[in-house]
């Protein structure tokens, strides 16, 4: 979770129930406009930020949201809709800009679903940083795909789940794989855990284990061993490599020849 949220335009009177949902693992912080939200964010290493949707769809509001949003891609965003005032016109406008998540005024009070929001939103930023700092270049329907599964792979992920996900049948997803002679789904499912611990594996300190604890892996091992399988490489071998660089490399060679790369190893 982050350490800090930035609430923009929100009631003073509901940062007490925020910070109230909230406890002590996150700090919530009022920013007057626009720049202050910014400032925040420069000067903090860990934060989320929440903009209050307006009341009309021309508020000119949201340009300097759009901007904000421009500005920090790599931040999590997180759209609060007040019942009864927010425009849905407005709302709509804030997710074009990649704003994609909503918390409810009439869920502040639920620690549960604040927590949701928070931990969706940082779960889209983080495959939006894992994907473009991987310069990954495939095609449109594999990015989506992947961006899904990165989404969802902090956690061991099953087929169904992802199909879900993406908005479409599994026996579709199954039928997308073999048109393209990509191997079971559950292949990129395991490359896109690959990659988010090659992310990981970036970090300098970064251990093994924390990696597997993050990721939800039983053991250590049990993560070199997905990484060697998906990258060909061990953990060692991919930091003296440049972890992420070279693993989406491989991810790119297995998305070309799919056939020749899983006669390597073996398949699910």
């Amino acid at each position: 979770m982050p350490e800090a949220l930035a609430v923009v335009s929100a009631p003073v009177e509901w940062h007490a129930n925020l910070q109230a949902s909230l406890g002590t693992l996150t700090k919530v912080h009022y920013a007057k406009s626009v720049a202050d939200c910014a400032a925040l964010i420069s000067r903090t290493n860990s934060i989320a930020v929440l903009i209050t949707i307006p009341a009309r769809a021309n508020d000119p509001a949201l340009d300097d949201y759009r901007r904000l949003r421009t500005l920090f891609q790599q931040t999590p965003f997180i759209a609060f809709y007040v019942s009864g005032c927010s425009d849905l016109r407005a709302l709509a406008a804030l997710a074009a800009a990649d704003v994609r998540h909503v918390l409810q005024s009439d869920r502040l009070h639920s620690a549960e679903h604040v927590y949701s929001a928070l931990a969706a939103s940082e779960s889209w930023s983080l495959a939006l940083r894992v994907w473009r700092q991987a310069g990954i270049t495939v095609g449109d329907e594999l990015s989506t795909l992947m961006l899904t599964a990165l989404r969802l792979g902090h956690e061991p992920l099953a087929v169904p789940r992802l199909a879900l996900a993406a908005q479409m049948h599994e026996r579709t997803l199954r039928k997308y794989c073999d048109r393209h002679r990509l191997p079971t789904p559950q292949w990129l499912i395991g490359w896109a855990r690959c990659l988010i611990a090659a992310y990981y594996l970036e970090e300098r300190g970064r251990s093994i284990q924390s990696i597997a604890d993050i990721m939800h892996f039983n053991s250590a091992v049990l993560l070199a061993n997905h990484v060697k399988r998906y990258s060909g490489l061990t953990a060692s071998e991919l930091r003296r490599r440049g972890p992420l660089t070279t693993c989406a490399r491989q991810f790119e060679e297995f998305v070309r020849t799919p056939t020749k790369w899983t006669a390597k190893r073996t398949g699910d």
